[in-house]
């Protein structure tokens, strides 16, 4: 998991709220959605925080994530 954790790339902290974590969601559509930020950085970075949401927004899938995250930082 190298680079930005998703919780960096969303702007959260790592005991978010579900309020949170869609306000981080629509802030990072507006800012990075290829209609309003064309150009290949503007559709890169709006992959990137899709991919972040759907991992942060299902619990199951947070868990793995955030495991990840802590034997990364353990090697």
């Amino acid at each position: 998991m190298k680079g930005t954790s998703h919780y960096e790339l969303l702007g959260l902290h790592a005991s978010f709220t579900e309020e949170e974590l869609r306000a981080a969601w629509r802030k990072a559509v507006l800012r990075w959605h290829p209609d309003v930020n064309p150009g290949p950085r503007g559709a890169e970075y709006f992959k990137k925080a899709l991919a972040a949401y759907q991992v942060l927004k299902s619990p199951a899938s947070r868990r793995l994530y955030d495991h990840e995250l802590e034997r990364d930082q353990i090697a």
